[in-house]
């Protein structure tokens, strides 16, 4: 009896410190925590802090609460598209390899479909954008099944024709590392490195940088350890309700008024959330006036301040601050990155928001203009972003209706065209362009513009009445009779529709269609 309890207690033993060995490494955050590091990720030195990290408290907002059906939708979604991209051609190969350890090795298939059904369930209630990162485990199971796969030849082939074959076996893995050769090379990747030396040039001295997210490793790596910029304080809002946060601005930042007491207890992560938010608040609104400002986001937290854009920051201004000395600020605004912008073509992305960003603020002051300027710096960068363009189109329009008042036909004409030149689905600025013909009696450029209405928006009654109208008073009955006719299938009780074709029975009958 003692040799069968022995015989089951030492496998389970073995396999028990096998399990528990890899979990150990966890006990090192404590100790590195406890050193109190410039750059720390929650509180895992305290209990509370611990057990928060390991259970990935603060990503639990990634983990939906949907139905089953929506879980196994996105399930099949991953094995559809998401894992199988990660191995191209050889991911049917890999599969098969899987299965045929069903036929070799019952215990080890079983193992790997446990694991593969537990990371699966895991990554499909996991809904975060970059979920590919953690299907490591399955990339592992099926590079196993690949193996099993390539290594059947050597099983089924005589040695001497094995000699003849392994060359053709040994190109096989060419193919994936052709594909990922250049993900992989990192040797002229400049973009990370170039992107936080560009987010750092602009602050002025001594600015308090107010960041959340994943932001922060690029602007702690240069900060921190190739001590750039050692005059600016960065301070992460995703962290705002940590002890060793408040320690760090304690001991660096001692004259920032801050309330910083955090929760004691572990609360909900609503709860947290709501501490982060009243913290980044009161940052801004104690310190606005004793420290300059930046944040690179434009949301709730920002509420009820002005926010400047500087380089890729964004400066945060009081809102009672003058318009002329908010307009003055706007328009010194610099944005020369130099030799950053130059050989990081992914930080265009950034500086490009930042001309957005300047062009909204001057159209927002009625700085047309000005705006399309900024705008049009923008669109250099990226000359199909939707966005630039039809903030373009709104510019243009807005100094089109300011001629169009004033009467200066050739102005509005030309801000009307370049409003559509940059949004052709612009419904008023085509309808306002034929209406400047209509007013200089130009019957033929008017119904241009106002069939081009009816071909954005069929439904535009009111345009469609026009053009009968056009049609009248140019004596073309029979068009006019058409416009009439379709006006009524519409709308068949429409007044001016059922009196003009009466006009037109009395003064040209032979215009109506038999």
């Amino acid at each position: 009896q003692r040799t069968k309890f022995t015989f089951y207690l030492l496998p389970f033993t073995f396999y028990l410190l096998l399990f528990l060995l890899p979990l150990s490494l966890y006990l090192y955050l404590p100790i590195r925590s406890s050193a109190h590091p410039f750059v720390n990720w929650g509180d895992p030195d305290r209990i509370g802090g611990f057990l928060d990290y390991i259970t990935a408290k603060g990503y639990a907002h990634y983990f939906e609460q949907s139905s089953i059906l929506d879980h196994l939708q996105r399930a099949a979604g991953h094995w559809k598209t998401t894992i199988p991209s990660q191995f191209g051609s050889l991911f049917l190969p890999a599969i098969i390899g899987t299965f045929l350890l069903l036929l070799k090795r019952k215990r080890v298939f079983g193992l790997f479909l446990l694991v593969a059904l537990a990371n699966t369930a895991h990554c499909s209630h996991y809904n975060i954008p970059n979920v590919w990162d953690y299907y490591m485990p399955i990339y592992i199971i099926l590079a196993v099944g690949l193996s099993e796969t390539l290594s059947l030849p050597f099983a089924l082939i005589k040695h001497r024709a094995i000699l003849f074959l392994s060359p053709f076996l040994l190109l096989i893995p060419i193919l994936p590392f052709s594909k990922n050769i250049k993900g992989q090379n990192r040797s002229k990747e400049y973009h990370y490195y170039d992107e936080g030396m560009a987010w750092l040039s602009s602050p002025v001295e001594n600015a308090i940088i107010l960041t959340k997210g994943d932001i922060c490793f690029i602007l702690w790596y240069l900060h921190y350890v190739e001590n750039v910029r050692p005059d600016l304080f960065l301070i992460n809002g995703t962290f705002l309700h940590c002890h060793w946060l408040m320690e760090e601005i304690t001991k660096l930042k001692p004259d920032l008024i801050l309330d910083k007491q955090v929760p004691e207890k572990r609360v909900s992560s609503l709860e947290l959330a709501n501490v982060r938010f009243q913290k980044y608040r009161e940052i801004m609104e104690k310190n606005i006036d004793r420290y300059p400002i930046y944040t690179p986001f434009a949301d709730d937290i920002t509420t009820g301040f002005r926010l400047l854009p500087e380089g890729l920051f964004q400066r945060v201004l009081d809102k009672s601050i003058p318009d002329d000395e908010f307009a003055r600020l706007v328009s010194s605004n610099v944005y020369d990155l130099g030799a950053y912008q130059k050989r990081s073509k992914g930080l265009l992305t950034s500086v490009k928001g930042s001309y957005v960003r300047q062009g909204v603020l001057f159209s927002e002051m009625g700085s047309n203009n000005e705006a399309i300027d900024s705008f049009k710096k923008a669109k250099k960068m990226d000359p199909t972003d939707k966005e630039v363009l039809t903030n373009l189109a709104k510019c243009y329009y807005n100094l089109g209706l300011g001629f169009d008042q004033k009467s200066n036909f050739g102005e509005a004409k030309r801000c009307y065209e370049e409003t559509i030149r940059f949004d052709p689905t612009m419904i008023d600025a085509v309808y306002n362009l034929g209406l400047l013909y209509h007013k200089r009696g130009d019957s033929k450029n008017t119904l241009i513009y106002w069939k081009k209405v009816l071909e954005i928006d069929p439904g535009k009654v009111k345009t469609r009445e026009n053009i009968a109208t056009v049609y009248y008073n140019s004596k073309d009955y029979r068009n006019a009779y058409r416009e009439c006719q379709r006006i009524l299938s519409a709308e068949p009780q429409n007044q001016l529709a059922s009196n003009m074709i009466m006009a037109i029975r009395a003064i040209a009958p032979g215009a109506i269609p038999k």
